[in-house]
């Protein structure tokens, strides 16, 4: 939302752990370099405790970035509600171990001989326990015997504990006192002090690259020390609300003012007098006497405003967006105004069956001819549309039914496609409900349906189309969304061209999200075990995002489903391993840098 004024490449204080973004105070350095001694060293149990949001997870991240992928296999297991034997599975399904067994001991037999042949490569495996003080007292008794599989006197498997503070009451418990004592390294990390929260916001400003100068007055960070308490988490939410705030207000300074109003707004408390504040400001200060007076003058200010409103509101029913000015058009409308190369020109071919019909026109209209008067055409632009491209080069249409095809078609036109409109004219409105334009596109174009959630659909940062339930007046049943500028989204709309609309007036109509992409591999068709170009390609793009480790070999084998699966997990995709729509969806997205996207980028002109 405020990206763009304040000219970050990304958010600055987003919960999402990110290395880059991990501020080193003196506890978190002196944690991650005792942290690796301790692994290099082969010390056995390691425990990391600390408060909520005060950076446990975080750590581990960086950790994992540190560590050679090739010496090192890392697994992370957050599930605390896992059995013993469910903990065993999933361990070895992450270390890509094909099991037929349903015992532990099977499945325990299994893991001890792949961890000996890694450890005899010189190759370290390191299981992560997060939020270890959930886990029942039966599953951390089997974490505690994984620790002790040894071969030629070395451990197996490093396992760190990461917990909050009552993690060590739990140790202390009878059921524990085993895995207490072989718990040889333990640190518990402490909220940072008032400087260091000084230095970590202007750390995660810089981290993301800001092109304003934004001031933090002294006693605004003050107040966000005292109420984030030291801990990183706390002091993101603040600082994220307090840089929403000073976007609202035009200002690049985040005062004592901001930070309270952001304070009172998170707390979710109405502003309220200072109980200090004893003396009333005399501008401010009613007298007893007077008060007879100034309430009838309140109603009848309240009533004339209640007029005013409704003689608005019946005048004009569409304000809750406004119409897009022409010279304030952004990228992606600019790129639907451009000039389209002639090999990228799609025709659109009828079937010789289909029989030309007449030019269909709304429903409860009648139909009217192209010499209409002039003094007709004036009141009645909307329906001149006739399958055409406007001056912005939005495909416009005179029938709601056809908002569907002219979005798909619009949608290609921000890619320099054009398709030819002359022959949709000759169809009648049933033939082109049944056309699939998507089918007939020979670049590879696909589509992935999403249901409701339009929020979901946002983090692609593509252009998509919107499919409405009962479209608000002035609206096609489908659109086109090109632009998100904070609360304000441009639309491309078949029946009434470019405008914009407020996020919260249009999401509540969302029914459907559908997103286009081109995917000429056909990504979503590669099975298990096959060898070829394209999954080679598909390794590059997954060692692009940072999951897939070592060399790459061209076969969508053990590495590759897991490497998928760690794909899907980091986009919160159900983690299956294979290559579904939403998934190639995802990673055809950055095959190509200038796609049309949603989001300004820093710099654009």
């Amino acid at each position: 939302m405020y990206l763009t004024f304040f000219g970050f490449s990304e958010a600055p204080f987003d919960l999402t752990p990110n290395p880059r973004f991990f501020y080193f105070s003196g506890k978190h350095r002196e944690a991650l370099a005792s942290l690796v001694h301790a692994i290099e060293e082969n010390k056995g149990f390691i425990a990391i405790t600390g408060v909520i949001g005060c950076g446990k997870t975080s750590l581990y991240h960086f950790l994992i970035q540190k560590l050679k992928p090739d010496n090192a296999r890392i697994l992370v297991i957050i599930d605390s509600k896992l059995t013993e034997l469910e903990l065993l599975q999933k361990i070895n399904e992450n270390l890509g171990i094909r099991f037929n067994y349903s015992s532990p001991n099977d499945l325990l037999r299994e893991l001890t001989q792949y961890l000996t042949k890694e450890n005899d490569e010189g190759k370290k495996t390191i299981l992560i326990i997060d939020e270890a003080q959930n886990f029942s007292f039966p599953a951390l008794e089997r974490i505690r015997m994984l620790g002790e599989l040894e071969a030629n006197n070395n451990q197996l498997i490093r396992i760190i504990l990461l917990g909050q503070p009552e993690f060590l009451d739990k140790l202390q418990q009878p059921e524990m006192q085993q895995l207490n004592q072989d718990i040889s390294w333990r640190y518990d990390i402490k909220p940072m002090d008032k400087d260091e929260v000084k230095e970590y916001i202007f750390h995660r400003l810089k981290a993301a690259q800001a092109q304003i100068e934004i001031e933090f007055t002294p006693r605004a960070l003050k107040l966000i020390y005292e109420y984030s308490e030291g801990i990183p988490k706390n002091v993101n939410i603040l600082c994220n609300r307090c840089l929403l705030n000073a976007y609202s207000q035009v200002n690049y300074t985040i005062d004592e003012n901001i930070v309270k109003d952001s304070i009172r707004e998170i707390k979710g408390e109405t502003e309220e007098p200072s109980k200090t504040e004893t003396i009333p400001s005399r501008r401010f200060l009613v007298k007893t006497r007077y008060i007879y007076l100034v309430i009838p003058i309140v109603f009848l200010v309240i009533a004339a405003g209640i007029y005013v409103g409704l003689r608005m509101a019946t005048r004009n029913r569409t304000d809750s967006f406004i119409q897009y000015p022409q010279n304030a058009l952004d990228k992606n409308a600019r790129r639907l105004s451009g000039k389209v190369p002639e090999h990228s020109r799609i025709s659109v071919k009828s079937p010789e069956e289909n029989k030309a019909a007449p030019t269909p026109t709304p429903e409860g209209t009648e139909p009217e001819t192209r010499e209409e008067s002039s003094k007709t055409a004036k009141k009645r632009t909307y329906y001149l549309f006739d399958w055409q491209y406007d001056r912005d080069n939005i495909c416009r249409v005179n029938n709601p039914v056809f908002s569907y095809t002219a979005s798909i078609i619009s949608w290609l036109r921000l890619f320099n496609i054009e398709v030819e409109l002359d022959e949709f004219r000759k169809l009648d409105p049933l033939t082109i409900q049944k056309m699939d334009v998507i089918k007939r596109e020979k670049q590879g174009l696909k589509k992935y349906v999403i249901g409701e959630d339009f929020n979901r659909a946002l983090r692609y940062d593509i252009p998509f189309i919107l499919i409405l339930k009962t479209p608000p007046e002035k609206m096609a049943p489908a659109i086109l969304l090109i632009r998100v500028e904070g609360i304000s989204l441009t639309i491309a709309d078949p029946l009434w061209g470019i405008k914009t609309v407020k996020k919260s007036y249009l999401e509540k109509y969302v029914s459907q999200c559908l997103m286009l992409y081109f995917d000429t591999l056909e990504l979503d068709k590669i099975g298990v075990g096959e060898a070829s170009d394209r999954v080679m390609t598909l390794q590059t793009l997954l060692k692009k995002e940072e999951v897939f480790m070592g060399k790459m070999s061209g076969i969508y084998d053990e590495k590759t489903i897991r490497s998928v699966r760690h794909l899907q997990e980091k986009y919160r995709i159900t983690p299956t391993g294979y290559i579904d729509g939403e998934t190639a969806l995802l990673l055809t997205l950055s095959l190509s840098e200038e796609r049309p996207r949603l989001y300004p980028i820093t710099g654009e002109k």
